[in-house]
């Protein structure tokens, strides 16, 4: 018996004893949307140039670090590595709504993030497919524009690019994001 218990303490000291790990970011953020035009469904890849990233200063598991890190976007500076598309996007579509987005993890399981975006005032939970390499997280997911009372904004992009979106702007975007986090 006194060698089950030598052991559990010797345990308990060598655990106890070793270094607390703390998450951190590794380099920018990089955020990417992919809208929709066209019937057939031509995708439209894009970012933004101001994107704020908040996070904590120790945490101490990759998922408390998730869950700490919040994001802002201002909208004004969409970039779809086109000028007059980027204009146009600004005006048209990101004009019409609230200046920024926001979001934040919410719940993580094995392999989903619920983060919560606000967009347009209104806040969603959307669920995100996620994966951790340990050097990088990685995610994706989907956002429907009704769902951030956005319709009228995609309504005005459909019309200012009608001839190019061959009448066609879809309601649905992909969302992605990578950031390098690695604990030390």
């Amino acid at each position: 018996m006194k060698k089950i218990a030598l052991i559990f303490v010797a345990l308990f000291v060598a655990t106890t004893a070793l270094p607390a790990q703390v998450f951190a970011p590794q380099g920018e953020m990089t955020l990417t949307w992919t809208a929709f035009k066209t019937p057939k469904k031509v995708g439209v890849k894009g970012t933004f140039d101001a994107i704020a990233l908040s996070t904590p200063a120790n945490a101490q598991t990759i998922e408390s670090f998730l869950m700490a890190t919040s994001v802002t976007i201002d909208t004004a500076k969409v970039n779809s590595k086109h000028v007059e598309r980027d204009a146009k996007l600004a005006h048209a579509f990101f004009g019409l709504m609230k200046p920024t987005i926001t979001a934040h993890v919410k719940a993580i399981s094995a392999k989903t993030l619920t983060v919560a975006i606000t967009m347009n005032g209104i806040t969603r939970e959307v669920p995100m497919s996620y994966s951790y390499d340990g050097k990088k997280v990685s995610a994706q997911g989907a956002i429907e524009l009704a769902d951030f009372d956005a319709m009228g904004a995609l309504s005005s992009i459909n019309n200012a690019c009608f001839d190019l979106h061959e009448g066609k702007t879809w309601s649905d975007v992909t969302i992605a994001f990578e950031l390098g986090v690695e604990g030390k």
